[in-house]
């Protein structure tokens, strides 16, 4: 980061406009708070703090981030990643009671770039990561996601390491015009209409592999007019 405000009062720490730079990708700009940060370091204290996050962006291009990811090497593990459940990580960072916010105008992520993206993550519990929102729009359509995961204790439980379930639903609705540059159709489009979504998508996993998932979805539509293109 190129700045840095921070300001200390009452046990607790603000942060006020960091600005978070990764290469040449679009900065992030960080605001937060910390709430009773003596207690976060010492577990001895009654009161439990708590950690606020804002991550706000003009502009997020996924391609560049998954070029970059992909570009980055990694050290071996000293330690076999099975050994590290989920829960206990869960356990760990909850200790944090963190809440991350997200805000950015715009992403880009393949071909498509949606607008006014916002989202709220925080933990629920030591075992339930909560995905509170995911707000999305796209041209004259918008989409609303909502999930957690859920970590289980392999002290608990007999199966392999890091077991976990995962539960999420999708909400969207909008002009089906909007659906030809998702579904990417070469035989017809859509021209006019309303549409509407529902689905969802659960599962588990165990070793942060999915073992079983299951997913349903429910798509209405009226009101459309479609152009069938005629086949060479």
């Amino acid at each position: 980061f190129d700045s840095l405000f921070v300001k200390v009062g009452d046990s607790n720490i603000d942060l006020d406009h960091v600005k978070l730079e990764v290469g040449e990708l679009y900065p992030f700009v960080l605001n937060g708070r910390i709430e009773q940060f003596p207690s976060i370091l010492l577990d001895s204290t009654e009161s439990k703090g708590k950690i606020y996050a804002q991550l706000n962006a003009p502009f997020i291009d996924g391609n560049q981030w998954m070029a970059t990811l992909n570009t980055l090497k990694y050290d071996e593990p000293k330690q076999d990643l099975k050994q590290r459940d989920v829960y206990k990580v869960f356990k760990d960072i909850n200790k944090l009671n963190p809440e991350l916010k997200l805000s950015a105008d715009s992403l880009k992520f393949r071909n498509l770039i949606t607008k006014d993206i916002k989202a709220n993550v925080y933990f629920e519990n030591d075992s339930t990561l909560k995905l509170e929102y995911l707000d999305v729009k796209y041209k004259d359509s918008k989409a609303l996601i909502r999930g957690a995961v859920y970590a289980q204790d392999v002290e608990r439980v007999s199966s392999n390491n890091n077991p976990f379930n995962f539960k999420f639903s999708a909400e969207a609705k909008g002009k089906t015009n909007n659906l030809n540059d998702y579904l990417k159709t070469t035989n017809f489009i859509f021209e006019a209409g309303d549409f509407e979504f529902n689905g969802s998508y659960q599962g588990n996993a165990s070793d942060l592999k999915i073992l079983n998932s299951s997913a349903l979805g429910d798509l209405k539509i009226g009101g459309a007019m479609v152009n069938f293109k005629e086949i060479d």
